[in-house]
């Protein structure tokens, strides 16, 4: 449609007119809702004519990410080679590839390998003899960590589906994480209420064939594992170790047509061992389903390690842990802001850079963490190993005393200004305005006095009794909103606060949602946030595109960022006329609208509704004839405080943790109790959640 320019919504029209269900093809399309679109349109008859004839056609050559083929005699002896973005690749697929008999491997790169080793390598300054595989495997701290759905930034297990899972699990061994890892997937993921049931009672598992007994009780009654199909095969339809594999094979490449050919020889050979053929029949269909996201014993087991020894690093050493975890996602900013809220939930300080301090990466400064200079705009690598390795000779006495020394090493007007600018010079008990004011001129002094001084002569600032006589503007500092401004555009944080910090009581108006957690829900797909959902945010305005429609009327795009992220709200027409005039830049406002997905795409705000914020200030005279109100609690009304419902709130409070107190009225005693576990961070989300498992009544903030 696009490369016919045929208009979006046109298109669009069409595409919603195909029924959404696996299989289904345009020429099944035609004979239902889309016959009279394409009987009454030319332009649509011409988009679909079109697409038939490309329909089930490669879209392009890919490259497999991992796969590497392995031949004895040159490849080019056995298949046809090709060059794909300066790579060279097989001009066959890896069926194909497989077919011939050819050797292909798929290497697996981990970030979270990089995380441990960085996190290792900090660990080693203070206990130099710690060793990651010689860690614990049953440190009960590590597993009650989990067990509370304390695992951001854990490999494998930080979604919130998977959270979830670990709260009702509760693991303590390896080979839970091994299954849990291996059940929180599409298919097996419907048996996880069974498994979690049977697992509380084995005594009650019952098995239709015997057999299975010994090969699923490790799992509680359920098929997880490739593994375990291959033995079913094995030991309840005598198949050979050579044939059971083919179908570990069929399976791990989810081909369900090889699979469903083996139906009626493995009925055949399960009735030989006297096993009824509906039994036989049911089985191989409950196999068939898990076949479509078959996951191997041996994949879950090295997982799990991986997963437990950075649950170990993050419970027992969550500095060094979180600064390499940062260090890792570098230039993500909302995965960067979910790392720095969660270091704050443990009181982890993420300090700003400092000259004499931070290195390249995130470390570990006393009982908080230094933000790494690399992550700065306009500051490159060569220049941060540039400044360490003078740094290391002696530390910076002053600003003048840092441009003397790097003047002679490596010049960058951008990356002193991007430091200034971040607070890396504040050490030194100068104003940042002052230093915007004379870094230019400063360097430009000392670079022209390094060309023609000769040796033996001394400059103006060359000794310490001529650095400290350097006299600075008189100029007062930067207001809090600029230094603010310019730590954002800097370093993507304020370290001083944020201008969200100057409208926090009228903010209290609102059910306010942090964009964050918008953006974090549909690139997990948790679903916490749902297409079409209507919600409120807080922001400042920082980017504004306007638009004409066909009809000639004027739309905006407007991007809003609040602490931690940014994202774009749509504007169309009969709202813009009402609220044009508040789409100023660095104006900040709370918007209510709707959530809305298009492929590809970071999820945006249809807006409804936008209302400027007042300053504290302003919203303190109107409030200035009241008593400060009491900080709310939360109160939350049960029938028991003990059983299933009291436990599902409980592991969800201990997830979403904040601050405001938090009191439960259980109706069989009629008293009220506090909570002791902490306290909850209330936001939509945690409210929306507890009002469905215990009913709006029942929840009350106030």
């Amino acid at each position: 449609g696009r490369t016919l320019g045929m208009p979006y919504a046109d298109v669009d029209r069409v595409a919603k007119a195909i029924p959404q269900k696996p299989g289904v093809t345009l020429a099944d399309a035609l004979d239902n809702e889309l016959k009279e679109l394409y009987s009454s349109d030319d332009a649509v008859k011409n988009l679909i004519d079109i697409s038939l004839a490309l329909e089930g056609m490669p879209r392009h050559a890919s490259t497999h990410a991992a796969g590497v083929v392995i031949t004895d005699n040159p490849i080019t002896d056995y298949v046809p080679l090709a060059v794909s973005s300066g790579t060279i690749v097989t001009q066959f697929d890896m069926d194909t590839i497989a077919s011939l008999g050819l050797l292909k491997f798929d290497f697996l790169g981990l970030r979270y390998l990089t995380i441990i080793s960085d996190a290792e390598k900090q660990i080693h300054e203070t206990e130099p003899s710690f060793d990651i595989q010689l860690i614990p495997d049953n440190d009960t701290q590590t597993y009650d960590m989990m067990g509370h759905g304390q695992t951001e930034g854990v490999f494998q297990l930080e979604s919130s589906g998977m959270k979830q899972l670990l709260t009702g699990f509760r693991p303590k061994t390896l080979e839970d994480i091994m299954v849990a890892i291996a059940l929180y997937r599409p298919g097996p993921m419907d048996s996880i209420p069974r498994f979690l049931e049977n697992r509380k009672n084995k005594n009650s598992i019952v098995y239709k064939i015997p057999r299975l007994r010994d090969i699923l009780d490790e799992t509680c009654g359920c098929i997880i594992y490739q593994e375990q199909v291959m033995r079913i095969f094995r030991v309840v339809a005598n198949y050979s170790y050579g044939k059971a594999d083919i179908i570990r094979r069929a399976m791990s490449r989810k081909n369900q047509g090889e699979m469903e050919k083996e139906r009626e020889t493995f009925i055949l050979g399960a009735q030989k061992n006297n096993i009824g053929r509906s039994e036989a029949s049911e089985l191989f269909d409950e196999m068939l389903g898990f076949a479509k996201y078959a996951f191997n014993k041996s994949h879950a087991a090295a997982y799990a390690v991986i997963s437990y020894r950075t649950a170990y690093l993050r419970c027992h050493y969550p500095c060094q842990y979180f600064a390499a975890l940062l260090t890792s996602v570098l230039g993500n900013m909302p995965k960067m802001t979910e790392y720095i809220v969660e270091c704050g939930k443990r009181n982890i300080k993420v300090l700003p850079p400092d000259i004499n301090e931070s290195n390249v990466k995130f470390t570990v400064s006393g009982n908080n963490i230094r933000f790494g200079m690399l992550a700065l705009k306009n500051v490159g690598q060569n220049y941060v190993q540039a400044v360490i390795i003078e740094r290391a000779k002696r530390r910076f006495s002053s600003f003048v005393d840092f441009i003397a020394r790097m003047s002679s090493v490596e010049t960058n007007k951008r990356a002193v200004e991007s430091l200034i600018k971040s607070g890396a010079f504040d050490c030194f008990g100068i104003f940042r305005s002052r230093l915007l004011a004379v870094y230019e001129a400063l360097i430009d002094s000392y670079t022209k006095r390094e060309r023609v001084n000769i040796e033996g002569q001394l400059g103006l600032f060359d000794t310490e009794s001529d650095e400290k006589g350097f006299v600075y503007p008189e100029i007062s500092e930067l207001s809090p909103r600029d230094k603010i401004m310019m730590e954002k555009e800097s370093a993507g944080f304020c370290f001083s606060g944020h201008i969200l910090d100057y409208y926090t009581n009228h903010m209290r108006s609102f059910d306010i949602i942090e964009i964050n957690s918008i953006l974090v829900s549909f690139d997990e797909n948790n679903q916490i946030f749902k297409e079409k959902q209507i919600i409120t945010i807080a922001g400042s305005v920082t980017k504004r595109v306007i638009k004409q429609t066909k009809n000639n009327e004027t739309m905006a795009f407007i991007t809003i960022e609040d602490r931690y992220a940014e994202i774009e709200l749509v504007v169309f027409p009969r709202v813009y006329n009402e609220i044009a005039a508040l789409l100023v830049y660095d104006n900040v406002l709370a918007v209510t609208g709707e959530i809305t997905l298009r492929e590809e795409e970071s999820p945006k705000i249809l807006v409804m509704k936008i209302v400027p914020l007042q300053n504290n200030d302003a919203s303190q005279t109107v409030q200035n004839a009241h008593e400060p109100k009491k900080a709310p609690r939360l109160f939350l009304r049960f029938d028991h405080t003990s059983g299933i419902i009291y436990d599902r709130v409980v592991n969800l409070i201990e997830i979403l943790e904040g601050d405001t107190p938090v009191m439960f009225y259980d109706r069989s005693k009629t008293k009220y109790i506090k909570f002791n576990g902490g306290g909850a961070d209330v936001s939509g989300i945690l409210l929306d959640e507890l009002e469905l498992i215990l009913g709006k009544e029942n929840v009350v903030l106030q």
